[in-house]
């Protein structure tokens, strides 16, 4: 369901923030200053690694925080009462709307669409289960 999408998203944002930390330690710090004065021609292959884990670690960040405000509307989902799910609906499309005009790197038509299915495939593990107990 979601709740695996944002845990993925958690993991990968822990992870990359782990990767880009090192960066800033200080024998890093003094190997690309020895690096850049020697002018070493993989310096700049280093610089642009380093840009693109801070682009990544700013993703992972950005698709958490507006994940985690899905998580919260789709909570009831896992208690597997279809009846009360219907209310959320209307929360759920709103949430998911704005997820998909405001965040920055989240609001591709394939994640959405991901988003959408791992959704709807919750709902109906939810139902499936409400119809097994009664």
């Amino acid at each position: 369901g979601p709740n695996m999408e944002l845990q993925a998203w958690k993991v990968r944002m822990v992870q990359l923030t782990s990767l880009s930390d090192q960066f800033q330690t200080r024998q890093c710090k003094v190997v690309i200053g020895v690096l850049t004065a020697a002018q070493d021609p993989g310096i700049d292959a280093w610089k642009l690694l380093e840009d693109r884990v801070v682009e990544a670690v700013n993703e992972a960040k950005d698709n958490v925080k507006y994940l985690v405000t899905i998580e919260k509307v789709c909570e009831p989902l896992y208690k597997c009462d279809p009846v009360q799910n219907l209310s959320l609906v209307p929360a759920l499309i709103n949430a998911l709307k704005m997820m998909n005009n405001i965040a920055k790197y989240y609001n591709t038509s394939e994640r959405m669409a991901s988003l959408f299915r791992k959704i709807t495939n919750q709902m109906v593990l939810c139902c499936k289960q409400y119809i097994e107990r009664n």
